[in-house]
């Protein structure tokens, strides 16, 4: 979904015409949207009105300003996101989350990495609420133990599993208890990963598991695409439509998430939110990859990093910093 738009048409009785947008467009009245005019910087607008005019949108626009007493809960992604290139928390950033739960505001993780190779990094977030993990895949409540998966059919991941095995694809598959690999020794990725030394006892095993999956619970597949040739991509990329339940996204190349229609960090958001009757319209989320998409159209409030997927730079309502800047502490100065 389009949040970010560029024209060179004016204003004209606080309405603006966007040209040839009505495809693109998905957004409804009372929505945010973030435009540029020429020679002008972005400007945040709240939606009055929505008019179509063949295939130009025609919008009846307020500025709208963003404050922070207006906003209670804040969804990360980590990767690329709140971690820096060192995959840690600069201090500024770190220190503003604190200073926020110290004003009661809402602390949440929202990451595509399953659980067991987030441990180190989750635990230096501040944060007293339950973390969303593999796309929305699994959600844990503080104390790690499990609140809620949006799975994949079991009959339907042994299908992937067997079909992954049979076309000799790198791959993971993430449940609930552990991580699984199957190595087929083509590629440095299990190598360069070292998943037996990160991640903890039990929760990882490599191997052929074909007469074992009948009973695992299948919260995310992820497959390396540089693991055989790119002619065979399309037959991965075909599960999608040969297989229910299911859809694939790229959360950062060149692996592809599988996992169930269900499971997103948007819908995994708005489980939460109203777990804890907390208003989905005082919320904002940042992000920086496909997977991130689906906060940014459940949330008000959103931000994508411009060191992110070109693919969801104008998805979002506002462009940050990149992400090893203090751009959340340089943020919040702005809207206090």
């Amino acid at each position: 979904m389009i949040k970010q738009f560029y024209t060179n048409n004016e204003f004209k009785d606080n309405k603006i015409i966007l040209n040839d947008s009505k495809e693109n467009f998905n957004l409804k009245v009372n929505d945010l949207i973030s435009i540029s005019l020429k020679n002008q910087e972005k400007q945040v607008y709240n939606i009055l009105s929505i008019d179509f005019l063949n295939n130009d949108v025609i919008l009846e626009l307020e500025p709208y300003t963003i404050k922070l007493d207006n906003i209670d809960n804040f969804f990360f992604d980590l990767d690329s996101t709140l971690l820096n290139s060192k995959s840690i928390i600069n201090e500024p950033n770190l220190d503003r989350l604190k200073d926020l739960i110290s004003q009661n505001k809402n602390i949440f993780v929202a990451t595509g990495r399953p659980p067991f190779t987030a441990w180190d990094i989750v635990k230096n977030v501040p944060t007293k609420h339950p973390m969303i993990f593999a796309n929305g895949s699994i959600i844990l409540n503080n104390d790690y133990s499990l609140l809620k998966t949006f799975h994949i059919p079991n009959e339907i991941g042994v299908k992937i599993y067997k079909k992954l095995v049979e076309l000799k694809y790198d791959f993971l598959v993430y449940t609930p208890e552990f991580v699984a690999g199957y190595n087929t020794y083509k590629t440095d990725f299990f190598v360069k990963k070292k998943y037996f030394s990160r991640i903890r006892d039990g929760e990882y095993k490599e191997g052929d598991f074909t007469k074992e999956i009948k009973d695992w619970t299948f919260c995310k597949f992820l497959v390396l695409k540089a693991s055989n040739p790119i002619e065979e991509w399309d037959k991965i990329l075909n599960l999608e439509n040969e297989l229910d339940g299911i859809y694939g996204v790229v959360s950062q190349e060149p692996f592809l998430d599988i996992m169930s229609v269900d499971a997103t960090k948007g819908n995994a958001i708005k489980y939460l939110l109203n777990k804890y009757d907390l208003d989905i319209d005082r919320t904002f989320s940042f992000g920086d990859a496909d997977n991130d998409e689906s906060m940014f159209e459940v949330t008000k409030y959103s931000g994508v990093m411009p060191n992110g997927m070109v693919s969801v730079q104008n998805t979002a309502i506002l462009t940050m910093q990149d992400n090893d800047t203090n751009w959340f502490d340089d943020f919040i100065k702005s809207i206090e």
